[in-house]
């Protein structure tokens, strides 16, 4: 799994797109997928960059590269100890910092080249990054107004994504009190994850929203 998320982790860096709060990851070993090879690449290709800063005496751009590398090591290796969502944004703030160094470092040496043209293209690289980042960033905003927002937007983009739906469940339930919407949402995750980790907390969450609503004999079936 090491190389499958290094490099969906490095592809993200440099294409973001879509933002999600939650991300799928499949824990498969197929050594012959293109993710897996495509892992294998990104990680040569950042060994021959680390080297190329070495022999260049490029202490600080080594320093930020191994530290993009650095705090990825827990979503990297202690997959079975970060939860059910080690694919994600959170995990990837910190090493995001050494990233943005050593990518803002290439954009200056260009934009300082002899060539004008290269320089011209620089500038013009900058200008679509910078308005793509705020265009994208600016309309998560409404998104990430309420956890109600939040929830939906990523089971929309995501319907997988059990442990989110679990939450949304839980939300419309207790604090919405739409106990049919609630119910809907649990028994969604029975339907596409009926092995999921917690399908125990589920089938309680269905018998509370059943006796909630009145229905004392449902809510026994699920207890049960």
């Amino acid at each position: 799994f090491f190389f499958d998320l290094l490099g969906k982790y490095w592809a993200k860096f440099f294409y973001p797109y879509p933002l999600k709060e939650f991300h799928a990851f499949s824990q498969t070993v197929d050594l012959t997928s293109p993710a897996f090879l495509f892992g294998l690449v990104v990680a040569g290709g950042l060994c021959a960059l680390a080297y190329m800063f070495w022999k260049r005496g490029q202490g600080t751009l080594l320093f930020f590269l191994v530290w993009s590398l650095v705090f990825l090591v827990p979503a990297l290796l202690f997959l079975d100890r970060l939860g059910e969502n080690i694919f994600a944004e959170r995990y990837a703030f910190g090493p995001g910092i050494g990233f943005a160094y050593v990518a803002s470092a290439g954009l200056v040496y260009f934009l300082r080249s002899k060539k004008q043209t290269v320089r011209y293209a620089a500038v013009l690289l900058c200008v679509v990054i910078f308005g793509l980042s705020i265009t994208f960033v600016y309309g998560r905003n409404g998104i990430w107004r309420t956890e109600e927002t939040l929830y939906a937007k990523t089971i929309e983009q995501n319907p997988d994504a059990s442990v989110i739906r679990y939450y949304y469940g839980v939300l419309l339930g207790n604090k919405k009190k739409d106990f049919l919407g609630a119910r809907r949402q649990f028994e969604e995750i029975v339907k596409r994850n009926p092995n999921w980790v917690r399908i125990d907390l589920v089938y309680s969450n269905i018998a509370d929203v059943y006796r909630d609503e009145g229905n004392n004999a449902r809510a026994k079936e699920y207890y049960l």
